[in-house]
C-alpha cells in the first residue's frame, strides 16, 4: 500500500469577490434608488428652492406687479434670524472647547479622560478644519432643518518636489560617488539604491515608502540641482464631511439614516450620499488599489463620459439666480466631474440568505461599481452603526426631516413683505401722483415730466387739471401692521427675541434693568433655545464618539499631537496618546449650554463662580484652595478673548502642576522608603493630623526603617511648613471679611476709591417713561 503524496501547505489565498458577475445588477439597484428618493422629494425641492430663495434675498421679475417698476423689497427678516442662530452655535462650540468631553465606563480609565479629550479636539481643529464643518453643519442645522454629517478615516498622501542647490560636479570625483557622499548630508543610514548606470538617479527606502532622488545640471551656471520626490502622508485620521440636503437620499418616512433593527425600527433601509469627484480622483483611487471592481481600460471609458445633468433642475435654478453659468464644458478630461454614489445598504453579500450591512461606491455615468464591501470592514465600530451623525432643529413626529428656522419665518416674511411693498407703493403715489385734465381746455395730451422749480404755461390750471389727494391711513396701517408681526416674530424666533438675549422687553421696564433681573430673565427665556443648543450638541457627540471608535480601530500604535488655541492651566501642547489608552471604554457627553453662546455671559457665569468661591468661609474651612482659584482666573481671562492667560497670571505655587496623594498613600511609600510625591489631597492640617496618629502609634511606626523613618520626618516638615501657611491663608480670609476688604497675598487691602454712589435712574429704551408716576392721569 503505497502512502498518499505530501503536499505542501497553500502560501497564498485572495479574497474570493462574489460581485463581480453582479456589478452591473448592483450598479442599477444603487442608481434606481437614488432616482426614486430623489422623485419622492420632487415638491420639498421646488418649495425650499422657493424659501432659499427668500432667505438669500434673491429678486426675480414678477409679471403681475401693479405697474413696471413697482415695489418687490427683499426684506432681510429671514436672513438675519439666521444668522443670530448661527453665530450662537457656532460660538457655544468655540467657547467651549473641548466641545464633547469623553468619561470612563470602567475604573483605570480616569486619567486618560483629558488625554483623549485633547486628542479628539486636536484631530478635529487642528488636522482638520474644525471651524468649517460647525460652520457648515450650524447653517444645515438652522436653515435646511437637519444637518448630517459623514464620519470616515482618510489616509490620502500628496507627491512633494523638493530641489537643491548644490556647488559644482568636482572634475577629479567620480560622479556617483560624489552623488552618493551628498546624498548622505541629507538622508542618514538610510538604504540606498542606483537607478541608472551613470548614477544620476537613486531611490531611498523609507519606512512610509521610497523616495526619488535624481541630479540635473542647471545651463547657467553649471551647479548640480537635486530633485527629491517623495510622497508625503497629509492626512491620517478620522474625517467628518457635511452633506447638505440634496447630496444626501434615502426613503421617505425615514426616522433617522441608522439601519432598521429591532431597536430601531424606523431606520432608513439605505442611505446614499452624492459626491462630484473629478475623473483624475477616480483614477488615483483605482491606481492605489481602493477601487478593485474596475480596471484601467474601464477608466479610460469613464474619461469619455460627460456628468449626467438630467437631475439638476434645482442646481441650474440656483443658477440661474446667482447669475452663474455652469454649463461650459471642460476641455481638460482629467478635470471632467462624474456623479459618485456611496450607498449605505443591506444586501445577502456572502451568500448565506441573510441581509448585512454593506457599502457600495457607484459612478452613475455608465453605471459603474466602484467597490463593495462589509460596511464595518471600512467603518469599524462596535455597536455596528453607519458612521453618520445626525439631528433636527425642530424634530417632527415620525419623520427624520426637521422644521426649519426659515420654514417658521416664511409666513410673516410673505406678510412683511407684501405690507412693505404696499406702504412703498402707496407713498410713491402720495409723492407722484396721477392726475386728471379737462380735456375741452388748452392742455395738449402729451405726458408732462416734472422737474423741481419748472413752470408749465396753462391759461387755467385749477379748473383744467385735478390730482386727487391720497390719506396717509394706509402708512399708518402698514407701520400697526408691521409692529404686530414683529412682535409675532420675536415670539417664533429662537436666538433673536429680546428674553433669550438677555434684554427686558420694550415698554416701562427700566427698573428691571439690574444684575440680578437680567439673569433671572436670561434663565425664563433660554428654555427653547437650550433644546435647540442641546440637538445641535447631540449631533457633535455621536460625530466625537465615532471617530473616538475610528481612532481605536485604525490609529497607529502611537500618536504624537499638538493643541492649538485651546489649553488647560499647567498643560504642555505637544501630547503623546498610545492605542492601549485608546482602546479604554468611554462614553461622550457636553457641558454647553446656552450661555456658552454669549462671551459676556460665560464671563458672567465665571464671576459668579468667583463671588461664592473666593470667600472668607470657604478659604478658612480650605474648600477652595490657591489652585482652585488660580483656574478660575485662568477660565475668566479665556472667556474675555486672552487665548495665553500664563501671560497674565502665575501659578500659585510651583507645585500647582503635581498629583495629590492621600495621606495613607503616603505613609505607604515611606514604608517602602520611597518619598511621596504630591500635594496633599485632603489638605495640609488633616494630612498631618494622619502623619501625626501614624507616628504615635507605636506598633506601626516600628514597621518603618531607619532610612523611611528619616524621611518621614523630613516629609512631615514639609506638611507642616504647607499647614501653617494655609492657616495664615484663612486669617487672611478672615480679617477680610470682618473689614469687607479683598484677600491679598500680602494681607488685605484698602480700597483705592469709594464705592460707587446710584447717580440716577437706570437707562431707559424708547415707549418707557423714567418716572412712572409721570404717566397721564398720575398725581
Amino acid at each position: 500500500m503505497t502512502a498518499p503524496p505530501i503536499t505542501a501547505p497553500k502560501r497564498e489565498r485572495t479574497r474570493r469577490n462574489r460581485l463581480r458577475k453582479k456589478k452591473r445588477e448592483l450598479a442599477e439597484r444603487v442608481i434606481t434608488f437614488a432616482k426614486d428618493d430623489r422623485d419622492g422629494r420632487k415638491d420639498t425641492r421646488e418649495r425650499r428652492l422657493q424659501l432659499q430663495a427668500k432667505l438669500r434675498m434673491w429678486q426675480e421679475r414678477v409679471e403681475n406687479l401693479p405697474w413696471p417698476d413697482a415695489s418687490n423689497v427683499a426684506l432681510p427678516d429671514i436672513a438675519t434670524a439666521s444668522l443670530i442662530a448661527q453665530d450662537s452655535l457656532h460660538n457655544a462650540v468655540l467657547s467651549s472647547r473641548p466641545a464633547v468631553t469623553s468619561k470612563a465606563v470602567s475604573p483605570g480609565g480616569e486619567d486618560s479622560q483629558d488625554l483623549i479629550d485633547d486628542l479628539l479636539d486636536a484631530q478635529f481643529f487642528v488636522e482638520h478644519d474644525g471651524e468649517k464643518t460647525i460652520e457648515d453643519m450650524a447653517q444645515n442645522f438652522v436653515e435646511e432643518g437637519h444637518t448630517q454629517v459623514l464620519v470616515t478615516w482618510v489616509r490620502e498622501k500628496r507627491s512633494i518636489t523638493d530641489v537643491r542647490v548644490l556647488s559644482r560636479l568636482p572634475f577629479e570625483v567620480e560622479p556617483a560617488q560624489w552623488f552618493l557622499e551628498q546624498i548622505g548630508k541629507h538622508f542618514t543610514q538610510v538604504p540606498v539604491h542606483r537607478e541608472d548606470e551613470d548614477g544620476w538617479d537613486w531611490r531611498i527606502e523609507e519606512e512610509d515608502g521610497h523616495v526619488s532622488v535624481k541630479f540635473y545640471t542647471r545651463p547657467k551656471d553649471g551647479k548640480i540641482e537635486m530633485l527629491i520626490k517623495r510622497d508625503v502622508v497629509v492626512h491620517d485620521g478620522p474625517l467628518p464631511i457635511v452633506y447638505e440636503y440634496d447630496r444626501c437620499l434615502y426613503p421617505p418616512r425615514s426616522k433617522n439614516l441608522q439601519p432598521p433593527t429591532p431597536k430601531n425600527p424606523g431606520g432608513a433601509p439605505h442611505v446614499i450620499f452624492v459626491d462630484r469627484p473629478t475623473v483624475d480622483e477616480v483614477k488615483r483611487l483605482q491606481r492605489s488599489g481602493f477601487y478593485d471592481l474596475i480596471g484601467p481600460k474601464d477608466i479610460k471609458k469613464i474619461e469619455k463620459a460627460a456628468m449626467d445633468r438630467t437631475e439638476d433642475d434645482e442646481e441650474r435654478q440656483k443658477d440661474a439666480f446667482q447669475g452663474v453659468d455652469d454649463e461650459t464644458p471642460i476641455k481638460e478630461t482629467s478635470q471632467t466631474r462624474v456623479t459618485r454614489f456611496l450607498c449605505f445598504d443591506r444586501f445577502d453579500l456572502d451568500g448565506d440568505g441573510l441581509d448585512e450591512d454593506v457599502c457600495f461606491w457607484v459612478l452613475k455615468e455608465g453605471g459603474w461599481l466602484l467597490k463593495a464591501r462589509p460596511m464595518t470592514e471600512l467603518y469599524p465600530t462596535k455597536d455596528g452603526r453607519r458612521p453618520i451623525a445626525e439631528a433636527a432643529f425642530l424634530p417632527e413626529a415620525g419623520r427624520r426631516e426637521g422644521i426649519s428656522l426659515p420654514e417658521f419665518q416664511e409666513a410673516l416674511h410673505d406678510i412683511s413683505k407684501a405690507t412693505f411693498d404696499q406702504m412703498v407703493d402707496s407713498g410713491t403715489l402720495a409723492n407722484t401722483p396721477f392726475g386728471f385734465y379737462d380735456p375741452t381746455g388748452n392742455m395738449k395730451p402729451d405726458v408732462i415730466t416734472i422737474y423741481p422749480g419748472d413752470l408749465y404755461p396753462m391759461r387755467n390750471p385749477r379748473q383744467n387739471v385735478h390730482y386727487p389727494t391720497f390719506a396717509a391711513q394706509s402708512q399708518t396701517f402698514g407701520i400697526n401692521l408691521m409692529t404686530l408681526v414683529d412682535k409675532m416674530d420675536q415670539r417664533l424666533t429662537v436666538f433673536s427675541n429680546e428674553l433669550n438675549t438677555g434684554q427686558v422687553p420694550k415698554g416701562r421696564a427700566s427698573a428691571l434693568r439690574n444684575v440680578g433681573s437680567i439673569d433671572r430673565i436670561q434663565q425664563a427665556g433660554e428654555a427653547r433655545p437650550e433644546r435647540v443648543l442641546r440637538r445641535f450638541f447631540t449631533a457633535l457627540k455621536q460625530m466625537f464618539s465615532l471617530m473616538h471608535e475610528f481612532n481605536g480601530f485604525l490609529m497607529p500604535p502611537e500618536k504624537q499631537f499638538t493643541l492649538v488655541g485651546y489649553t488647560r492651566p499647567h498643560q504642555n501642547p505637544y501630547r503623546k496618546v498610545t492605542a492601549s489608552q485608546v482602546n479604554r471604554g468611554f462614553v461622550f457627553d457636553f457641558t454647553a449650554n446656552v450661555k456658552n453662546a454669549s462671551r459676556g455671559a460665560a464671563f458672567e457665569q465665571l464671576q459668579q463662580a468667583m463671588g461664592l468661591t473666593i470667600q472668607a468661609l470657604p478659604v478658612e474651612m480650605g474648600i477652595t484652595q490657591p489652585e482652585n482659584v488660580y483656574r478660575l482666573l485662568f477660565d475668566a481671562l479665556r472667556k474675555i478673548g486672552l487665548n495665553e492667560p500664563q501671560r497674565y497670571i502665575s501659578e500659585p505655587t510651583p507645585a500647582s502642576n503635581l498629583p495629590t496623594i492621600l495621606a495613607e498613600e503616603a505613609i505607604a511609600n515611606l514604608l517602602m522608603e520611597q518619598a511621596p510625591f504630591g500635594e496633599p489631597l485632603e489638605g495640609a492640617q488633616p494630612h498631618l493630623e494622619k502623619l501625626i496618629e501614624f507616628e504615635r502609634d507605636d506598633e506601626q511606626f516600628a514597621a518603618m526603617t531607619r532610612r523611611g523613618a528619616q524621611m518621614f520626618k523630613i516629609y512631615a516638615e514639609e506638611v507642616a511648613r504647607k499647614a501653617q501657611e494655609e492657616k495664615q491663608l484663612a486669617a487672611q480670609a478672615a480679617q477680610a471679611d470682618q473689614f469687607g476688604n479683598p484677600v491679598g497675598p500680602s494681607g488685605p487691602r484698602q480700597p483705592q476709591a469709594p464705592a460707587p454712589v446710584d447717580e440716577g435712574n437706570p437707562p431707559v429704551q424708547g415707549a418707557e417713561l423714567l418716572n412712572e408716576e409721570l404717566q397721564e392721569g398720575g398725581g
